[in-house]
């Protein structure tokens, strides 16, 4: 089973489509790291995107549920600093909010880093930059985060 769900996650949950605005130069992989090692693996990115210019929201999708697995249906724990890269320096405020994204659960949590994930839980985050330079566009990692 374990096998694959791992499967399944990999080859229907991976991003196959970038959508942006005018020409863009798919970057090289030594330039940017990719995505891969970033989160546990049993834990998925669901969305990343810019709210505003100073927030990105940010959902994450636990892959397995209560007993499916003895290790990987355990409580997972992501980091934001690897996760986001050096970009997370920049961001201060971390708050969870509704998977809807219009109201805020929990928070704020100043210059959190670790965030615990639950068994087929799924779970929000606002992240925040609390003052200063306001950027023309939220950036992880070399890569504009696209706005909705």
């Amino acid at each position: 089973m374990e096998r694959l769900r791992l499967d399944m996650y990999y080859r229907y949950l991976t991003p196959l489509v970038a959508v942006a605005h005018g020409h863009i130069v798919p970057p090289s992989s030594h330039d940017h790291p990719s995505w891969n090692g970033r989160l546990p693996l049993n834990v998925g990115l669901t969305s990343l995107e810019a709210h505003s210019p100073k927030c990105i929201r940010l959902r994450l999708t636990h892959l397995f549920a209560v007993d499916e697995h003895p290790v990987w249906s355990q409580p997972a724990t992501v980091s934001l600093a690897t996760l986001l890269g050096p970009s997370f320096e920049s961001f201060s405020t971390v708050w969870e909010i509704s998977l809807t994204g219009n109201r805020r659960v929990l928070g704020p949590f100043v210059m959190a880093d670790a965030l615990t994930i639950r068994p087929m839980h799924v779970r929000a985050f606002e992240i925040c930059q609390s003052t200063g330079y306001v950027e023309e566009a939220v950036s992880v990692d070399g890569f504009d985060v696209p706005e909705f």
